[in-house]
Protein backbone atom coordinates (compact mmCIF):
# COMPACT_ATOMS: atom_id res chain seq x y z
CA UNK A 1 0.00 0.00 0.00
CA UNK A 2 3.21 2.09 0.69
CA UNK A 3 4.15 1.80 -2.77
CA UNK A 4 0.91 2.50 -4.24
CA UNK A 5 0.52 5.67 -2.16
CA UNK A 6 3.85 6.85 -3.36
CA UNK A 7 3.44 6.10 -7.00
CA UNK A 8 0.31 8.24 -6.78
CA UNK A 9 2.10 11.09 -4.84
CA UNK A 10 4.59 11.32 -7.72
CA UNK A 11 2.21 11.21 -10.88
CA UNK A 12 0.17 14.00 -8.75
CA UNK A 13 3.44 16.16 -8.63
CA UNK A 14 4.34 15.70 -11.83
CA UNK A 15 0.69 16.69 -13.44
CA UNK A 16 1.10 19.71 -11.47
CA UNK A 17 4.88 20.48 -12.64
CA UNK A 18 3.77 19.51 -16.24
CA UNK A 19 2.59 22.55 -18.85
CA UNK A 20 -1.06 23.16 -18.52
CA UNK A 21 -1.67 23.69 -21.99
CA UNK A 22 -0.89 20.31 -23.34
CA UNK A 23 -2.71 19.93 -26.02
CA UNK A 24 -1.70 23.45 -28.19
CA UNK A 25 2.14 23.27 -27.88
CA UNK A 26 2.88 27.25 -29.03
CA UNK A 27 4.63 27.95 -32.11
CA UNK A 28 8.04 28.91 -30.42
CA UNK A 29 8.11 25.65 -28.60
CA UNK A 30 7.78 23.49 -31.95
CA UNK A 31 10.29 25.36 -33.84
CA UNK A 32 12.78 25.02 -30.91
CA UNK A 33 12.12 21.47 -31.09
CA UNK A 34 12.83 21.13 -34.01
CA UNK A 35 16.18 22.88 -34.26
CA UNK A 36 16.97 20.78 -31.35
CA UNK A 37 16.01 17.71 -32.83
CA UNK A 38 15.74 17.71 -36.12
CA UNK A 39 11.71 16.80 -36.39
CA UNK A 40 9.51 18.39 -38.83
CA UNK A 41 6.79 20.93 -37.59
CA UNK A 42 4.49 18.26 -37.19
CA UNK A 43 6.89 15.52 -35.86
CA UNK A 44 7.47 18.46 -33.14
CA UNK A 45 4.18 19.28 -32.36
CA UNK A 46 3.03 15.57 -31.88
CA UNK A 47 6.26 14.62 -29.77
CA UNK A 48 5.65 17.52 -27.20
CA UNK A 49 1.72 16.75 -26.97
CA UNK A 50 3.18 13.28 -26.16
CA UNK A 51 5.74 14.34 -23.43
CA UNK A 52 3.63 16.38 -21.47
CA UNK A 53 0.52 13.70 -21.81
CA UNK A 54 2.81 10.83 -20.82
CA UNK A 55 3.30 11.12 -17.05
CA UNK A 56 4.76 7.61 -16.67
CA UNK A 57 8.60 8.92 -17.29
CA UNK A 58 10.52 10.51 -14.09
CA UNK A 59 10.78 14.25 -14.84
CA UNK A 60 14.43 15.52 -14.24
CA UNK A 61 14.68 17.21 -10.54
CA UNK A 62 14.92 20.54 -10.03
CA UNK A 63 18.45 19.93 -8.18
CA UNK A 64 19.68 18.17 -11.64
CA UNK A 65 18.48 20.77 -13.69
CA UNK A 66 19.70 23.84 -11.63
CA UNK A 67 23.22 22.10 -11.97
CA UNK A 68 23.04 21.97 -16.01
CA UNK A 69 20.92 24.58 -17.05
CA UNK A 70 23.27 27.20 -17.76
CA UNK A 71 24.47 24.53 -20.53
CA UNK A 72 21.29 23.61 -21.83
CA UNK A 73 20.22 26.78 -22.10
CA UNK A 74 23.31 28.12 -24.00
CA UNK A 75 22.45 25.12 -26.12
CA UNK A 76 19.08 26.24 -26.85
CA UNK A 77 16.62 23.81 -24.20
CA UNK A 78 14.33 24.48 -21.73
CA UNK A 79 13.76 21.88 -19.14
CA UNK A 80 11.00 20.37 -20.92
CA UNK A 81 13.42 20.01 -24.22
CA UNK A 82 15.76 18.61 -21.78
CA UNK A 83 13.43 16.23 -20.41
CA UNK A 84 13.00 14.58 -24.06
CA UNK A 85 16.62 14.75 -24.96
CA UNK A 86 17.32 13.01 -21.88
CA UNK A 87 14.34 10.14 -22.76
CA UNK A 88 16.01 9.66 -25.88
CA UNK A 89 19.34 9.24 -24.53
CA UNK A 90 17.89 6.40 -22.28
CA UNK A 91 16.50 4.52 -25.19
CA UNK A 92 19.27 5.09 -27.32
CA UNK A 93 22.67 5.20 -25.67
CA UNK A 94 24.55 6.45 -28.86
CA UNK A 95 22.61 9.47 -29.83
CA UNK A 96 22.49 10.58 -33.66
CA UNK A 97 23.17 14.15 -32.03
CA UNK A 98 25.51 16.59 -30.71
CA UNK A 99 22.44 17.65 -28.87
CA UNK A 100 21.27 14.84 -26.96
CA UNK A 101 25.15 14.16 -25.43
CA UNK A 102 25.22 13.58 -21.61
CA UNK A 103 26.33 16.98 -19.45
CA UNK A 104 29.99 17.82 -19.87
CA UNK A 105 31.33 15.98 -16.60
CA UNK A 106 34.15 13.11 -15.80
CA UNK A 107 31.75 11.80 -13.09
CA UNK A 108 27.73 11.31 -12.03
CA UNK A 109 26.09 10.64 -9.34
CA UNK A 110 23.02 7.83 -10.14
CA UNK A 111 20.57 7.70 -7.73
CA UNK A 112 19.41 4.44 -6.16
CA UNK A 113 15.78 3.47 -7.40
CA UNK A 114 14.01 1.12 -9.64
CA UNK A 115 16.44 -1.24 -10.66
CA UNK A 116 19.54 0.10 -10.08
CA UNK A 117 19.08 -1.29 -5.88
CA UNK A 118 22.59 -2.03 -4.75
CA UNK A 119 26.24 -1.04 -5.43
CA UNK A 120 27.33 -4.79 -6.66
CA UNK A 121 24.64 -4.64 -9.55
CA UNK A 122 25.72 -1.41 -10.47
CA UNK A 123 29.49 -2.02 -10.47
CA UNK A 124 28.30 -5.65 -12.39
CA UNK A 125 26.80 -3.59 -15.56
CA UNK A 126 29.90 -1.25 -15.15
CA UNK A 127 31.88 -4.01 -15.90
CA UNK A 128 35.80 -3.41 -16.66
CA UNK A 129 35.14 0.34 -15.35
CA UNK A 130 33.36 -0.70 -12.07
CA UNK A 131 36.31 -0.34 -10.28
CA UNK A 132 35.88 3.53 -9.12
CA UNK A 133 31.77 3.32 -8.60
CA UNK A 134 31.29 4.02 -4.90
CA UNK A 135 28.77 4.15 -2.82
CA UNK A 136 27.07 7.64 -0.82
CA UNK A 137 24.15 8.69 1.29
CA UNK A 138 22.93 11.81 0.69
CA UNK A 139 19.62 13.58 0.48
CA UNK A 140 17.03 14.21 -2.65
CA UNK A 141 15.30 17.21 -3.57
CA UNK A 142 12.73 16.71 -0.93
CA UNK A 143 15.47 16.21 1.67
CA UNK A 144 15.05 13.03 2.15
CA UNK A 145 17.98 10.26 3.00
CA UNK A 146 19.18 8.82 -0.55
CA UNK A 147 21.73 6.69 -1.69
CA UNK A 148 23.63 7.31 -4.76
CA UNK A 149 26.52 6.21 -6.51
CA UNK A 150 29.70 7.96 -7.92
CA UNK A 151 30.28 6.74 -11.70
CA UNK A 152 32.38 7.80 -14.24
CA UNK A 153 31.47 8.53 -17.60
CA UNK A 154 32.56 5.51 -19.05
CA UNK A 155 30.09 3.65 -16.76
CA UNK A 156 27.08 5.62 -17.01
CA UNK A 157 27.20 5.17 -20.67
CA UNK A 158 27.11 1.34 -19.84
CA UNK A 159 24.26 1.82 -17.52
CA UNK A 160 22.16 3.76 -20.36
CA UNK A 161 22.72 0.56 -22.34
CA UNK A 162 21.76 -2.09 -20.11
CA UNK A 163 18.70 -0.45 -19.60
CA UNK A 164 18.28 -0.30 -23.50
CA UNK A 165 19.38 -4.08 -23.75
CA UNK A 166 16.94 -5.39 -20.80
CA UNK A 167 14.40 -3.38 -22.53
CA UNK A 168 13.30 -0.80 -19.27
CA UNK A 169 11.52 2.33 -19.58
CA UNK A 170 13.33 3.42 -16.66
CA UNK A 171 14.73 6.84 -16.40
CA UNK A 172 17.86 7.18 -13.57
CA UNK A 173 18.47 10.21 -11.96
CA UNK A 174 22.19 11.25 -12.50
CA UNK A 175 23.98 14.32 -11.66
CA UNK A 176 27.17 15.30 -12.90
CA UNK A 177 29.76 16.03 -10.20
CA UNK A 178 33.08 17.41 -9.82
CA UNK A 179 35.86 16.13 -7.86
CA UNK A 180 39.11 18.18 -6.37
CA UNK A 181 41.81 17.35 -8.23
CA UNK A 182 44.71 14.73 -6.92
CA UNK A 183 47.84 14.53 -8.78
CA UNK A 184 50.77 13.13 -6.42
CA UNK A 185 54.14 13.68 -8.96
CA UNK A 186 55.84 10.52 -7.86
CA UNK A 187 59.22 11.64 -8.54
CA UNK A 188 58.78 14.89 -7.00
CA UNK A 189 57.37 16.98 -4.07
CA UNK A 190 54.32 18.66 -6.53
CA UNK A 191 51.94 18.88 -5.00
CA UNK A 192 52.82 20.43 -1.78
CA UNK A 193 51.51 23.58 0.84
CA UNK A 194 53.52 25.98 1.05
CA UNK A 195 55.86 25.63 -1.76
CA UNK A 196 56.96 25.49 -5.69
CA UNK A 197 57.92 22.40 -6.93
CA UNK A 198 59.83 23.87 -9.41
CA UNK A 199 62.20 25.87 -7.73
CA UNK A 200 65.70 24.78 -7.73
CA UNK A 201 65.85 24.41 -3.47
CA UNK A 202 62.51 22.04 -3.62
CA UNK A 203 63.46 19.66 -6.35
CA UNK A 204 64.63 16.15 -5.21
CA UNK A 205 68.53 15.06 -5.78
CA UNK A 206 68.40 12.44 -8.49
CA UNK A 207 69.42 9.52 -6.81
CA UNK A 208 66.52 10.24 -3.97
CA UNK A 209 64.10 9.92 -6.79
CA UNK A 210 66.06 6.60 -8.17
CA UNK A 211 65.83 5.43 -4.55
CA UNK A 212 62.25 6.17 -4.22
CA UNK A 213 61.37 4.25 -7.60
CA UNK A 214 63.23 1.07 -6.98
CA UNK A 215 61.81 1.08 -3.32
CA UNK A 216 60.06 -2.07 -2.27
CA UNK A 217 57.97 0.15 0.28
CA UNK A 218 57.17 4.24 0.50
CA UNK A 219 60.18 6.19 1.53
CA UNK A 220 59.06 8.56 3.81
CA UNK A 221 62.19 10.83 3.76
CA UNK A 222 62.21 11.66 0.19
CA UNK A 223 59.16 13.97 0.33
CA UNK A 224 57.37 12.16 -2.36
CA UNK A 225 55.19 10.75 0.34
CA UNK A 226 52.17 10.20 0.16
CA UNK A 227 51.84 8.37 -2.91
CA UNK A 228 49.08 9.09 -5.17
CA UNK A 229 47.58 5.83 -3.90
CA UNK A 230 48.66 5.68 -0.22
CA UNK A 231 46.31 4.84 2.12
CA UNK A 232 45.48 4.46 5.57
CA UNK A 233 46.86 8.36 5.34
CA UNK A 234 46.43 11.24 7.65
CA UNK A 235 44.50 14.27 6.82
CA UNK A 236 44.20 17.75 7.65
CA UNK A 237 41.25 19.50 8.50
CA UNK A 238 40.72 23.47 8.75
CA UNK A 239 37.05 23.90 7.60
CA UNK A 240 33.63 22.59 7.91
CA UNK A 241 35.24 18.77 7.80
CA UNK A 242 36.43 19.70 11.09
CA UNK A 243 33.10 19.68 12.68
CA UNK A 244 32.32 15.69 13.13
CA UNK A 245 28.78 16.50 12.24
CA UNK A 246 29.91 16.89 8.33
CA UNK A 247 32.50 15.00 8.36
CA UNK A 248 30.30 11.95 10.17
CA UNK A 249 27.59 12.87 6.99
CA UNK A 250 30.53 12.79 4.19
CA UNK A 251 32.06 9.40 5.10
CA UNK A 252 28.23 7.62 6.30
CA UNK A 253 29.34 7.68 9.75
CA UNK A 254 27.70 8.58 13.02
CA UNK A 255 29.39 11.71 14.29
CA UNK A 256 30.16 10.07 17.66
CA UNK A 257 32.68 7.31 16.03
CA UNK A 258 34.61 10.52 14.30
CA UNK A 259 37.86 10.66 15.97
CA UNK A 260 39.92 13.65 15.43
CA UNK A 261 43.13 14.63 17.10
CA UNK A 262 44.19 18.57 17.33
CA UNK A 263 46.95 19.37 14.57
CA UNK A 264 48.67 22.37 12.40
CA UNK A 265 50.31 22.59 9.52
CA UNK A 266 53.12 25.13 8.24
CA UNK A 267 53.37 27.05 4.82
CA UNK A 268 49.54 27.79 4.26
CA UNK A 269 46.61 30.62 5.75
CA UNK A 270 43.47 30.80 5.41
CA UNK A 271 41.31 33.16 3.33
CA UNK A 272 37.48 33.10 2.47
CA UNK A 273 35.38 32.45 -0.60
CA UNK A 274 31.86 32.98 -1.29
CA UNK A 275 29.71 29.99 -2.09
CA UNK A 276 26.07 30.14 -2.87
CA UNK A 277 23.69 32.15 -1.42
CA UNK A 278 26.83 34.17 -0.31
CA UNK A 279 27.77 32.07 2.50
CA UNK A 280 31.48 32.38 2.99
CA UNK A 281 34.01 28.96 3.13
CA UNK A 282 37.46 28.71 4.26
CA UNK A 283 40.37 28.01 2.16
CA UNK A 284 43.51 26.62 2.51
CA UNK A 285 45.93 28.59 -0.12
CA UNK A 286 49.95 28.48 0.14
CA UNK A 287 51.04 31.43 2.46
CA UNK A 288 52.09 34.76 1.27
CA UNK A 289 54.03 35.48 4.67
CA UNK A 290 57.09 33.18 5.11
CA UNK A 291 56.21 29.50 7.14
CA UNK A 292 52.67 30.44 8.93
CA UNK A 293 51.20 28.27 10.68
CA UNK A 294 47.45 26.89 10.43
CA UNK A 295 45.79 25.32 13.18
CA UNK A 296 42.87 22.93 12.53
CA UNK A 297 42.15 18.76 12.76
CA UNK A 298 43.73 15.99 11.63
CA UNK A 299 41.63 12.29 10.97
CA UNK A 300 42.66 8.90 9.24
CA UNK A 301 41.32 8.31 6.15
CA UNK A 302 40.90 4.08 5.77
CA UNK A 303 40.17 3.74 2.36
CA UNK A 304 39.94 5.37 -1.46
CA UNK A 305 36.38 5.13 -0.79
CA UNK A 306 36.50 7.91 1.96
CA UNK A 307 39.03 9.75 0.49
CA UNK A 308 36.64 10.10 -3.13
CA UNK A 309 33.82 10.74 -0.67
CA UNK A 310 35.77 14.09 0.25
CA UNK A 311 36.80 14.93 -2.55
CA UNK A 312 32.79 14.79 -4.42
CA UNK A 313 32.36 16.98 -1.13
CA UNK A 314 35.16 19.61 -1.30
CA UNK A 315 34.26 19.61 -5.87
CA UNK A 316 36.72 20.65 -8.20
CA UNK A 317 37.46 23.98 -6.77
CA UNK A 318 40.01 22.44 -4.27
CA UNK A 319 43.21 20.33 -5.02
CA UNK A 320 44.77 17.47 -2.81
CA UNK A 321 48.09 18.60 -1.63
CA UNK A 322 51.18 17.41 0.05
CA UNK A 323 51.82 18.72 3.51
CA UNK A 324 53.63 17.57 6.67
CA UNK A 325 51.43 18.24 9.43
CA UNK A 326 51.70 18.50 13.43
CA UNK A 327 49.79 16.25 15.79
CA UNK A 328 49.68 17.49 19.20
CA UNK A 329 49.35 15.89 22.37
CA UNK A 330 47.18 17.37 25.26
CA UNK A 331 50.48 18.23 27.20
CA UNK A 332 51.58 20.07 24.39
CA UNK A 333 54.06 17.81 22.49
CA UNK A 334 53.92 17.23 18.76
CA UNK A 335 54.70 14.42 16.35
CA UNK A 336 54.86 15.18 12.60
CA UNK A 337 53.84 12.99 10.01
CA UNK A 338 53.14 13.42 6.44
CA UNK A 339 49.95 13.77 5.35
CA UNK A 340 47.40 15.80 2.54
CA UNK A 341 45.16 18.44 2.91
CA UNK A 342 42.75 20.40 0.21
CA UNK A 343 44.11 23.48 -0.78
CA UNK A 344 41.89 26.36 -2.68
CA UNK A 345 42.78 26.75 -6.32
CA UNK A 346 42.72 30.56 -7.08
Amino acid sequence: MDLIMKELEFMAKITMERPMDDGNPDTDTIKRWQKLFGYSFTEAHKKLQAHRQNISPRIIPEGHWSLVRAEKEAEGHDKESYEHACDILRRHPQPASPALTLPKSPNFLVKMEGPIHSLEMVKAISGKWAENVTRFVGVDDAGDPTVFFLVDARAIERIFAWLTETNSTFQPTFIPCSLARKELSYSSRYPTLGIDATLPQYRLQSDTVKKQKTSMFPLQDTCVYPLQDTNPLFYFFYGTLADAAVLGRVLNKPKETIAYQRARVSGGMLTTWGGKYKRKYKALVDSTEGNNVVEGSVYLVYNPAQEMALRCYETHRYEVVRCQIEILDSDGTAVTVPGLTFRFIL
